[in-house]
């Protein structure tokens, strides 16, 4: 008797009983969850009419007078927002370098920032590699890898630097035989034509 009385006052308060009791699929929470939230919206509109009809209404023409048009009170439900997408195109933003300021995410989630001596959340484990042990090598042949491949933290720029200093390290110049003797021409040239003809006859 009192599991039934329970069933009936779900219903006519909820509209349902599969989100106070258990269902027997997925589907009826979900449908059931559906109806839950129609009441509320309902309910919600009730509640503002409730206030503009005593007591919006009567507050504005006590101290106004009467008018035209009154204001009105509007009880909106918040709509719950994914933020699975936001997450993913903020761990690409990430990878590609881009500067993300913590405090803007952290305030989309509503979360506040940790100062001195709170106590945070920390990883349950350590973040798997994404090279393979195999493919690793040593410390030498890492260096060498790409920078979206590398698997530690390193310095874009310093990175870059290094790598053009490695580059120019092994160039030689070779152009001094054909280039020098027309330097030293135009060095000791008195004038533009001069040049030009002593260069012609050189050539």
């Amino acid at each position: 008797m009192a599991q039934w009385c329970d069933k009936q006052i779900s219903k006519a308060v909820l509209g349902q009983t599969m989100t106070t009791e258990d269902g027997l699929s997925r589907a009826q929470p979900s449908v059931h969850n559906e109806v839950r939230e129609v009441i509320i919206k309902w309910d919600a509109r009730q509640l503002s009419a409730t206030f503009n009809e005593y007591l919006v209404n009567p507050y504005t023409l006590l101290n106004y007078g009467e008018q035209e048009r009154y204001p009105q009170v509007n009880i909106e439900l918040p709509k719950p927002e994914d933020l699975k997408p936001f997450v993913d195109a903020i761990k690409e933003m990430v990878d590609r370098w881009l500067k993300v300021l913590t405090e803007d995410v952290l305030a989309k989630f509503g979360i506040a920032q940790a100062e001195a001596g709170d106590e945070v959340l920390h990883a349950l484990s350590a973040p798997v590699n994404d090279i393979a042990l195999n493919r690793q090598g040593n410390r030498a042949k890492r260096k060498h890898l790409a920078l979206n491949r590398r698997n530690d933290k390193v310095n874009g720029e310093a990175e870059i630097d290094a790598m053009v200093v490695e580059v120019m390290s092994n160039w030689v110049e070779v152009g001094g035989e054909f280039i020098n003797p027309i330097l030293k021409l135009a060095k000791n040239a008195k004038s533009l034509s001069g040049t030009e003809r002593r260069l012609g006859r050189t050539t």
